[in-house]
């Protein structure tokens, strides 16, 4: 049986953001750090496209005529 069709969107900051901290992982700490930061974000998209039930809605949507969740990844 499939499911509400949740679609999950990336801010163009949230993007920037990602790429940001990625290059960041990779200069001082591995490539394989990084490799693992994209990763657990992948996962959290995953699950939030899968179940966004199990994810809070977000609270400053509440006059938008849309359900709007979010999840995070370690403090991102």
């Amino acid at each position: 049986m499939v499911g509400k069709l949740f679609r999950v969107v990336f801010s163009k900051k949230a993007i920037e953001r990602t790429r940001e901290i990625s290059d960041d992982y990779t200069r001082t700490a591995s490539p394989s750090v990084a490799k693992k930061f994209r990763t657990g974000i992948k996962n959290e998209v995953r699950k939030l496209e899968e179940l966004p039930s199990s994810k809070p809605k977000l609270p400053q949507a509440k006059d938008i005529d849309a359900e709007i969740r979010y999840t995070k990844a370690w403090s991102f």
